[in-house]
């Protein structure tokens, strides 16, 4: 059995990389093997471009994939999510409802099904959240997804998008982070940034906290769902 992993930035595979136990094969490229079990993960950089790259990559390049997971981090769009909550869309095969049933069972944390919308740049104030959360009846928001199931669906394979909550729909997140580049690592622009704002500063202590505990879950579930994915299938 066979799943692919693709994680935006190495902030959101940090976690998983030591959960899963992989083994660096290549630039931002990973592999476990179990027995029959084999699991490639890539860092594939922010962005549903930099996704489908990295896609359609990994599913030309190995054969025999059984199921592509998207896992990384959403913002918040319901009142109801908290830092650190798992959510999952609703619109999936019953082979994963039931493989997820039982990871519920193993899992401590909160959990959510729901829309989570993809769009092409960050939203980052309350009152934008709000409007989101409104306007599209999302309940958390990323920047990955579109191509990610374009691409899996092109290929003829399941794609699951897990993602963890990194910041709640009342935070406000710090204009500079903005200029971090496609694997969240700062630019020149992001110092010159932060240093002019103040404000930011509390705001990145606090982000950065968050994208802790929303890491340390989501590595846990995947780790779940890995677990059960090859007992199950």
């Amino acid at each position: 059995m066979h799943i692919g992993i693709l994680v935006p930035t190495p902030i959101e595979a940090k976690k998983i990389l030591r959960a899963l136990r992989f083994k660096k094969v290549g630039l931002r490229q990973y592999l476990v093997l179990r027995q029959k079990c084999k699991i490639n993960l890539t860092v594939t950089g922010v962005g549903a471009e930099n996704v489908r790259v990295a896609c359609e990559r990994m599913l030309r390049q190995e054969t025999g994939i059984n199921v592509m997971v998207l896992a990384g981090f959403a913002g918040g769009l319901s009142e109801n999510l908290r830092v650190g909550d798992i959510v999952l869309e609703k619109t999936l095969s019953l082979k994963q409802r039931n493989i997820l049933q039982k990871v519920r069972s193993r899992y401590d944390y909160e959990l959510h099904y729901g829309k989570v919308e993809c769009v092409n740049n960050i939203v980052a104030s309350p009152k934008d959240k709000e409007s989101l959360n409104q306007a599209a009846g999302a309940i958390a928001v990323e920047m990955e997804s579109s191509a990610f199931y374009e691409v899996c669906g092109r290929y003829g394979v399941e794609g699951v998008m897990i993602r963890a909550i990194s910041d709640s729909a009342a935070q406000s997140l710090p204009h500079s982070v903005q200029f971090t580049d496609a694997f969240g690592r700062p630019t020149k622009k992001f110092w010159l940034e932060f240093i002019k704002r103040p404000g930011d500063w509390k705001k990145i202590g606090r982000l950065a906290l968050a994208s802790q505990t929303a890491g340390t879950r989501l590595a846990r579930f995947l780790k779940c769902y890995v677990e059960e994915f090859f007992t199950t299938i």
